[in-house]
């Protein structure tokens, strides 16, 4: 691994102080992995969006109840699809690192956030450009400080979509193209 050379020096991470990581600063990328490492997670320094959207792709895979994924500021055209459910108390998070900051493009083509599955947390992100935008099919499900903008004018779409039980819509706007910005289908207990 990259970093044992640093374990068997005694060597030190740099402080936590200084610019943001986005800006490319050699130290607050190397803070960026320490989080990961001593997280028991994983840093993905992607160069093209196909390496990212492989990267992405494979941490949905792998992430279980009570993970997290942040992603850094910039936009994305990899969707975000929940694989598996979380459990009550154990969500699966996927977040901005600052809010408002990662955008998930869908193109017109895909669904830029899509939530198939229970217990999924979804914090700080903005999504846009998609038939619907954010498509929840699930129960239990968190979207807190989000924003969704644009879904497909020519279909019966939705920005927001909830289609479950429970499920949590927080501090979020909804705005742009499509026939309904906010739907809730045939579920219960949800709260907006």
């Amino acid at each position: 691994m990259p970093w044992t050379p640093l374990f068997r020096s005694g060597g030190a991470w740099p402080g936590a102080s200084g610019p943001d990581p986005a800006s490319g600063d050699p130290a607050k990328i190397d803070d960026l992995w320490h989080a990961a490492v001593n997280g028991r997670g994983k840093f993905v320094a992607a160069t093209n969006p196909q390496m990212f959207a492989q990267a992405l792709r494979s941490a949905l895979a792998a992430v279980g109840p009570g993970g997290v994924i942040c992603l850094s500021d910039g936009t994305y055209t990899e969707a975000i699809e929940s694989t598996r459910s979380g459990q009550a108390g154990k969500p699966i998070t996927v977040r901005a690192l600052n809010d408002g900051k990662a955008t998930i493009d869908g193109q017109g083509v895909r669904r830029p956030i899509q939530l198939g599955h229970d217990w999924w947390v979804i914090e700080g992100l903005v999504a846009r450009n998609g038939p619907t935008v954010i498509h929840v099919r699930g129960n239990n499900n968190v979207l807190r400080r989000v924003s969704a903008y644009d879904a497909d004018v020519d279909d019966n779409s939705s920005v927001i979509l909830l289609w479950g039980n429970n499920n949590l819509l927080e501090d979020a706007v909804a705005a742009g193209s499509g026939r309904y910005m906010v739907e809730v289908f045939q579920g219960q207990g949800n709260t907006l």
